[in-house]
């Protein structure tokens, strides 16, 4: 077989290289074409042809090209790694096994194939560049891995998505894909995500296709759903541990949800708050579930007349899940029993939003007349006073009841002194009503709307409609 003497004058290096075939050449080019049709299997047979001849570096990187567009890429690494050993200082050698590293998201081997060929090829600075950018992606990761850590699964979602720009057939950045969508709470984008790549998916195992589907399920609180996906493989492949794991963690979802139900239509309402609070525990990431239990449990705790408890409740099952419109209609009727019509009125505008399907017209109907009639206060009563009652006697009311309801003596909740601030401030309004004696005289005359007269928080006075007197 001839040889020839090659010369690199950037390195003054001698290497040994099989000097050129004309059938072989021949085929080379004809596989080139083949390529510029993109019909890569033609070319694939016209390379090997071309090797069997006479087996020279980019007669295999060509090959390799043909074989990562058809996504053979542990195929191409082999062909890339045969040019390296043919012909060290061959560049697209280094930058195509790198590439067909990564494809599968091994970004420390695509990085160590490439430092190695950094003293032979003939411009190591342009595979430096290529390092700096397989760096960039070890920082993604990297951040991904943090996001992940402080919980911002949305942020990691995005960073898996530009890391498969370069790592495509990685199965795991697959996998985690759709475990941080559930994390976040987007179940809808996970489970698109999984249907769009079933294949995918059923090629990493037999079984992890369905295991996915029921867990997407199971973030969905839709339980029985993810037991079939399950059970249906489970009776191809019954003795397999992963599945039968997965079943027995969803019957015990199932069956604490259920005891604590039971509690709750026997009016058992503190053992089923009890039950409710330890099936928490159970899926503590699966955010849809457990805003429904908070949801029973503060139902449970509203029955068992601890509304203040049953607030908090509520509001932690919408901060747990903000799109669950049923926590906000529940809440309505609990504000509503607490004579807190505007919050009552927010929530049923907030449920509405969420679940169109809910049919509140009556109830928001009936909270907004009575947003409408609170407008109307009797500040008599606000000070607990007669209508005949004294300038003195309103002092010493006013003063008793703005040191028993001042914010600052009511800090021992948030709740408490939301409700405190509240009340402060309606005294407030009343005080500064009925020690004035002319705006004292123009209440009693106009009745209780006083929305608008003026007062401590420096509202405009506006007329009264006096029926023509």
């Amino acid at each position: 077989m001839q040889k020839i003497i090659k010369i690199m004058k950037s390195s003054n290096k001698i290497i040994e290289e099989n000097s050129p075939n004309p059938k072989a050449e021949q085929l080379k080019q004809k596989g080139n074409k083949a390529i510029q049709v993109n019909d890569f299997t033609g070319a694939i047979r016209l390379y090997t042809q071309a090797i069997q001849i006479l087996p020279q570096a980019n007669y295999y990187s060509n090959r390799a090209f043909c074989k990562m567009k058809l996504d053979k890429y542990e195929e191409a690494l082999k062909d890339c790694l045969q040019a390296i050993s043919i012909d060290k200082a061959f560049f697209r050698g280094y930058t195509r096994a790198a590439q067909c590293h990564l494809y599968f998201g091994r970004i420390f081997e695509a990085l160590e194939i490439l430092r190695t060929g950094i003293p032979h090829v003939a411009d190591g600075e342009k595979l430096r560049k290529e390092m700096d950018s397989v760096n960039l992606l070890q920082m993604q990761s990297e951040k991904m891995k943090s996001e992940v850590k402080y919980k911002k699964y949305l942020e990691a979602v995005t960073r898996i998505e530009l890391i498969q720009e370069k790592c495509n057939g990685d199965d795991d950045l697959m996998r985690r894909k759709v475990e941080y969508l559930c994390l976040a709470n987007e179940v809808e984008k996970a489970r698109e995500y999984l249907k769009n790549n079933e294949k995918r998916f059923r090629k990493m195992g037999t079984h992890q296709f369905h295991v996915y589907m029921s867990s997407v399920a199971r973030y969905d609180n839709q339980l029985d759903e993810a037991t079939k996906w399950l059970t249906d493989r489970l009776k191809i492949d019954p003795d397999n541990l992963e599945l039968q794991k997965q079943k027995k963690f969803m019957n015990l979802m199932i069956k604490a949800k259920k005891d604590a139900t039971l509690f709750f239509k026997q009016k058992k309402y503190n053992e089923a708050e009890k039950k409710y609070n330890d099936v928490l525990t159970i899926d503590p990431t699966n955010k849809k579930f457990n805003a429904v239990i908070m949801s029973n449990r503060a139902t449970c705790l509203k029955l068992l007349n601890r509304k203040e408890d049953a607030l908090q409740e509520f509001k932690r099952a919408i901060e747990t899940n903000p799109k669950y419109g049923k926590a906000y209609l529940k809440r309505a009727d609990l504000e509503e029993e607490k004579e807190d019509f505007e919050a009552a009125q927010q929530s049923l505008v907030k449920a509405k939003e969420l679940d169109p399907s809910l049919d509140l017209q009556m109830r928001m109907k009936r909270v907004t007349d009575k947003v409408n009639s609170k407008t109307k206060k009797d500040y008599y009563k606000v000070l607990g006073v007669d209508k005949k009652a004294t300038p003195k006697e309103i002092k010493k009311a006013y003063r008793k009841l703005a040191q028993k309801w001042h914010p600052d003596k009511n800090a021992h909740s948030e709740e408490a002194k939301k409700e405190a601030s509240k009340k402060f401030k309606e005294i407030n309004e009343a005080n500064s009503i009925l020690s004035d004696p002319e705006k004292r005289r123009r209440y009693d005359i106009g009745g209780f709307d006083m929305a608008g007269m003026g007062g401590s928080g420096g509202q405009r006075f506006h007329s009264f409609n006096m029926g023509g007197g």
